[in-house]
């Protein structure tokens, strides 16, 4: 107001005029310089649609005055510097520059610039913020014992649910402060770039720890395997120029070539031109150096991961492809009589072991890949020309181009199931042997393709071509399947195990042993083909085959033939003599080599098996669906067990009875026996016999005591057996 009212007046050409005005022009301008200064450190400027950001923002530094001498006097001198921001190429000195000339007209005018936002945004930053975090950062770096447990090789795998390191959560708990509180200038600075780098590959190492841990690792897809490698590559390369970079600086003590100094630009008056060219303390050099040995330790083991996740990548190409090649020629495959005999099963094995639980969203799914979607559209307009799956190669030939081992899995997956379908729908399908062996396998091909158990809903969106197939064969699978999960339910947990094994493991546990590869096929076959009589011969003859094996065993019943456990299943001294060959015993007892549910009441699981086999009909000669021959078949089995269980008590209350006076010495000292625990029958038993006045002396063997030891063991296999049983008859041999 007094400049324009001067102004009015005629003043205008007053020097002093003059140089007021002058002040207030400049002061503007550095204001001006300000405001854009803080709004580009606040990333409030578009650097894209503002056409005055890419201007440089060009301000005056006032330095200190300086007297010189001349003649009997001295003149005071006052050298301004010409700065300039370039927005493009921003530099930290240059807004140190920028608040010092801010200081200086400060200090030196008539107008004061405190409270002024734009200046104190800036001054904030520069002046605090910064230096706060760079301590901050540098503590974070050099914490080389925060970062022990990314840097180690140990095949360790965190747990499910485990947070990252306190360290990890540091670096980004300090990235993320500096992104709030200066989001426009944090992108320009060596240092945080540094961090974020650092942050990503400890991001990265620990999402690998999940895979490089053999021991019990967790599930990988195919696809998110691959992503994680494609991730993790370009990093190998970013910190090695990291590492080449902070080795170069902390060694020469200089900042890096984009913190610029002054310059070429012209010094108005200063006696010493190298005044305005003194370098600032590099500050960004503090963390930098310090992040040094932190990189090249990081740096190596990034080396390491990515060569063994590289590495199981190839592996797992070429299992791929011998996987695509098995379901290819599935239809021409031997029958197997359980599903680790597969070349099917045994590939998906080998990728389980490689962490490789599933095909995941792989790209020829993603994309809709127009090979393979052609492919599947002619396959299903082709169904009805053939029973071989090989017709598609003659009325397709675009199948063969199908390069990626994911698509051509896909492509012959549907085609095995589209035969299947075709060909297999009726209860005694074309080849009974085959029947189970081949469902089982297909069925692991789709838990593989489609990540998910026998009863998920997932579909593949992008190709609804490969979900109808998948639907189809699932209706398939409910319809022929369900009684067969439903009686293997009470042996095995279904959700875990192949159809094929879920029948064995009813085998397994209701029939005699021992029982081989070449009779379990014979077995599945005589099921299919509604053979019970078979079934039913085969029970009577091993039981024969089961007394001339136990007698076998019993007469070999030493230490130097038995394993240490099943010298205390059989209740023989131990002797410090070395096992000869593999253990008698432990071949010879039947184990389901899958978990199974654990019931809660043996003697209401035995309950439920006899009511299971009372619906067994071995003169059955319908059936309307495959599961239902498969049914019938091991409910004959389960009627054998239970007939087999009746027996065994039987036996054990004769032997209660013909030694009342054991059995009374035996209750009344426990030996782990609980009477609660046993069979009804054998409670009355023993109620009776300890209240026996005159007992008589035992007279059985011990031979037919461990006969019925064994008997027992193998009976648990299949139906739930108390330990108070085993404990009584083996408390005849104490």
């Amino acid at each position: 107001m007094q400049l324009k009212d001067a102004q009015l007046f005629g003043y205008h050409t007053d020097q002093l005029y003059k140089r007021a005005n002058s002040y207030l022009e400049n002061l503007k301008d550095l204001l001006r310089v300000c405001d854009r200064a803080a709004d580009f450190v606040m990333g409030r400027l578009d650097m894209e649609k503002d056409p005055e950001a890419l201007e440089q923002l060009e301000f005056q530094l006032k330095l200190p005055a300086e007297t010189v001498k001349s003649g009997g006097g001295g003149k005071v001198l006052t050298h301004v510097l010409h700065q300039s921001i370039d927005l493009r190429h921003p530099c930290e000195v240059d807004f140190v520059r920028l608040l010092e000339a801010v200081d200086a007209e400060d200090a030196a005018g008539p107008v004061t610039l405190e409270g002024i936002e734009s200046i104190a945004t800036v001054r904030g930053v520069f002046r605090t913020t910064l230096p706060e975090w760079r301590a901050e950062a540098k503590e974070a770096v050099a914490n080389r014992a925060g970062f022990a447990s990314i840097l180690s090789h140990a095949q360790v795998k965190p747990e499910a649910g485990q947070t990252p390191p306190k360290v990890q959560q540091t670096l980004a708990a300090l990235i993320d402060k500096l992104r709030t509180q200066c989001p426009g200038w944090c992108v320009h600075m060596e240092e945080f770039k540094l961090l974020c780098l650092i942050e990503e590959v400890c991001r990265w190492l620990m999402a690998s720890m999940e895979y490089t841990g053999r021991e019990g690792r967790s599930a990988w897809t195919l696809a998110g395997l691959r992503s994680h490698l494609a991730w993790g590559e370009p990093l190998t390369t970013r910190i090695a120029l990291a590492d080449v970079s902070s080795n170069l600086e902390a060694a020469a003590g200089v900042g890096p070539s984009s913190l610029r100094l002054v310059g070429n630009r012209q010094l108005r008056g200063p006696t010493n031109p190298d005044r305005g060219r003194t370098k600032p303390l590099p500050a960004h050099l503090n963390v930098v150096s310090a992040a040094h040995p932190l990189i090249r330790q990081l740096r190596a083991r990034l080396h390491t991961t990515i060569g063994i996740i590289s590495q199981a990548l190839v592996d797992a190409d070429a299992i791929l492809a011998a996987l695509s090649e098995s379901i290819q020629d599935l239809h021409l495959t031997e029958p197997i009589s359980r599903s680790s005999n597969s070349p099917v099963v045994e590939s998906i094995a080998k990728l389980q072991r490689l962490g490789i639980a599933s095909l995941g969203d792989c790209d020829v799914v993603k994309t809709s890949d127009p090979a393979l979607k052609d492919c599947l559209v002619s396959l299903r307009d082709h169904a009805v020309c053939s029973c071989s799956p090989r017709f598609a190669e003659t009325v397709n030939s675009s199948a063969v181009d199908l390069q990626l081992d994911e698509a051509r899995l896909i492509y012959w997956w549907c085609a095995q199931v589209n035969g299947f379908l075709a060909h297999e729908g009726s209860p005694c399908p074309a080849r009974p042997d085959a029947w189970l062996s081949r469902l089982s396998d297909l069925i692991a091909v789709e838990r593989f393709v489609f990540g998910c158990a026998r009863d998920a809903d997932q579909k593949l969106a992008p190709l609804p071509e490969l979900d109808q197939y998948r639907s189809d064969f699932r209706a398939y699978c409910e319809a022929h399947l369900a009684g067969l999960h439903e009686v293997a339910s009470h042996f095995v947990d279904c959700t875990l195990v192949l159809p094929v094994d879920e029948f064995n493991a009813v085998l397994l546990a209701s029939i005699l042993p021992p029982l081989d590869d070449a009779n379990s096929l014979r077995l599945h076959e005589a099921a299919l083909k509604q053979d019970f009589e078979y079934i039913q011969q085969f029970l009577g003859s091993q039981t024969q085959v089961y007394a001339a094996k136990v007698e076998a065993i019993l007469a070999s019943a030493t230490p130097e033939h038995l394993c240490p456990d099943c010298c205390a299943r059989l209740v023989l001294a131990k002797a410090d003599v070395e096992l000869q060959g593999g253990c008698l015993l432990c071949g010879f007892i039947p184990m389901i080599p899958h978990e199974r549910p654990q019931p809660t009441d043996s003697e209401e699981e035995f309950r439920l098996l006899e009511q299971i086999s009372s619906d067994a009909d071995p003169h059955a000669k319908q059936a309307a669906v495959a599961s239902t021959s498969l049914v019938n078949a091991a409910k004959i089995c389960i009627s054998d067990l239970v007939r087999r269980r009746s027996e065994w008590i039987k036996q054990i209350g004769i032997l209660l009875e013909a030694n009342p006076r054991t059995t009374a010495e035996l209750l009344s000292k426990q030996h782990g026996i609980c009477i609660d625990q046993l069979p009804n029958a054998l409670k009355a038993i023993c109620s009776t016999v300890s209240t026996t006045s005159s007992p008589a002396p035992s007279s059985s063997s011990q031979s037919s005591i461990r006969s019925l030891l064994i008997g027992g063991y193998v009976l648990s296999a299949g139906s739930p057996l108390s330990t108070a049983c085993l404990n009584l008859i083996g408390g005849f041999l104490l």
